[in-house]
């Protein structure tokens, strides 16, 4: 995260990452020592990373929560372009001169979600369901 981010390591030491069998989960070290035994919970945390690439995805949910404080790996788009993006289009040669790998998609500086960038193209990592309700007033 760092490198590819500029996220810095100190700000996740209030928080404690747990693996799951298929992913990674982050949240608060405070909450993690809590007794939650009359509740039912079925995952403490925000799950941060799809661990089962190489490196783990990062989740939109995840960026969006964090993306305010990446330094590194940040795409702007345009109101076009980020419709296409959240209809599950590839944007074509948007990617030049940024390095093979996930991205965190932006539009006016507010963190949208995840991309991957394959060939100086983004590829949306964002998922479907959710880019579909995005209000058009906000594009």
């Amino acid at each position: 995260m760092e490198e590819r981010f500029g996220l810095a390591r100190s700000i996740f030491a209030p928080f404690i990452l747990e693996r799951t069998k298929r992913d990674i989960w982050l949240m608060p070290k405070d909450v993690f020592d809590l007794d939650f035994t009359d509740f039912e919970i079925e995952k403490r945390g925000l799950r941060s990373f799809n661990g089962e690439k190489h490196p783990p995805k990062p989740t939109s949910t995840f960026l969006q929560r964090f993306g305010h404080l990446c330094t590194k790996g940040r795409v702007e788009l345009s109101a076009l372009e980020l419709q296409s993006f959240l209809n599950g289009e590839s944007l074509i040669g948007k990617a030049v001169g940024i390095s093979q790998g996930y991205i965190l998609v932006c539009r006016h500086s507010f963190p949208i979600g995840c991309g991957f960038v394959r060939d100086d193209n983004i590829e949306t990592q964002f998922p479907l369901k959710t880019g579909r309700s995005i209000s058009k007033q906000y594009l």
